[in-house]
């Protein structure tokens, strides 16, 4: 298992333990650790990690962009040319998803998501180079760097996922979860009511979810919880943290 150790700056791998939920006692550190910054050997404030069979994708908050590392070496699959809302460049990526070989990204500071080809990347090597027009994002929803309320906005999203053609959304500062068709220029609430609340039927600063099936699964974060909510639910159901803040290990989340 990956973990992104974000303010250390690096990611560490555990082996999840099969002794009842008991916390593993070694980890090690697959990724970084060498301090903050943007050479090859280096992360910045990591927020998300993905795995596939044979490489694993990185987003780095601070040094905005998102790199692939496979055993040929580090290469930059989007961003990398300072923080901004040009098509060239990201602002504070935080949740990433593949399909294929199509990143999705969301882009906290720029409250957008952004598609990017993962073929067109460039070998990371001390610094980006020879980068061409084709090595762009595309904005798949939201307003680049107009954060806000409407349908058609987003503010701050922490967390995307693709599935059959639906992103699903963590519009974390709109307090709500949107599925959003790609190809629309909308998306449609399907967790949580654009503002904040501690009842079932609102979430409070969503971050990560999980898609399966019909149903959703949030982190809602600032009401330390998680949430399930199925299609059409008008409420979500409590799966995890039943006592509000705290650091009790049965029955609570922080």
């Amino acid at each position: 298992m990956y973990v992104t150790d974000k303010d250390n700056h690096r990611v560490i791998t555990v082996a999840p333990s099969d002794e009842g939920g008991a916390v593993p006692a070694d980890a090690s550190i697959a990724f970084g650790g060498r301090g903050a910054g943007p050479e090859n050997t280096k992360l910045y404030n990591p927020s998300a990690v993905l795995a596939t069979s044979d490489a694993v994708f990185l987003s780095e908050y601070d040094n905005h962009r998102v790199l692939r590392i496979d055993a040929s070496g580090t290469e930059v699959v989007a961003g990398g040319t300072g923080s901004g809302s040009a098509v060239t460049q990201l602002s504070s990526p935080r949740g990433i998803d593949l399909d294929g070989t199509t990143l999705y990204i969301a882009e906290s500071n720029n409250h957008r998501i952004s598609a990017w080809d993962t073929t067109k990347g460039r070998w990371l090597d001390g610094a980006v180079s020879a980068l061409d027009a084709t090595f762009v994002g595309v904005v798949v929803a939201g307003v680049s760097a107009s954060g806000g309320p409407e349908l058609s906005q987003l503010k701050h999203p922490r967390a995307v996922q693709e599935d059959a053609g639906v992103l699903y959304i963590s519009d974390t500062h709109n307090h709500r979860v949107l599925a959003w068709p790609l190809g629309a220029s909308e998306g449609v609430i399907v967790a949580g009511r654009g503002t904040a609340g501690g009842e079932l039927d609102y979430l409070r600063h969503p971050a990560g979810l999980l898609v399966h099936g019909t149903t959703v699964t949030v982190a809602d974060t600032s009401n330390r919880r998680v949430v399930r909510w199925a299609a059409g639910a008008t409420a979500g159901v409590l799966v995890a943290g039943f006592n509000g803040y705290g650091n009790d290990y049965g029955t609570q989340l922080n």
